[in-house]
């Protein structure tokens, strides 16, 4: 069985939050989300994917973020 602390849990919180304060900061800037690192992942491939987070990947797409494989399929 996986154990997990509390003060575990409670970090990986605020961690969301803060992507969520972040997200925002930058969507308000005009900084384009859609740039993939070099393992061709996009920030939604991170949301979606490696750190699953619902409300945030509603946040990238919202404001037309895309997977990786979206970017490439597009030629982008």
């Amino acid at each position: 069985m996986l154990r997990i602390h509390k003060g575990t849990l409670h970090y990986i919180e605020e961690h969301l939050k803060f992507m969520w304060k972040l997200l925002n900061y930058l969507f308000k800037k005009g900084v384009g989300i859609n740039i993939v690192n070099k393992g061709l992942y996009s920030a939604l491939d991170q949301a979606t994917t490696f750190y699953p987070n619902k409300q945030n990947a509603d946040l990238l797409r919202k404001h037309s973020g895309k997977t990786g494989e979206e970017l490439e399929a597009a030629g982008n």
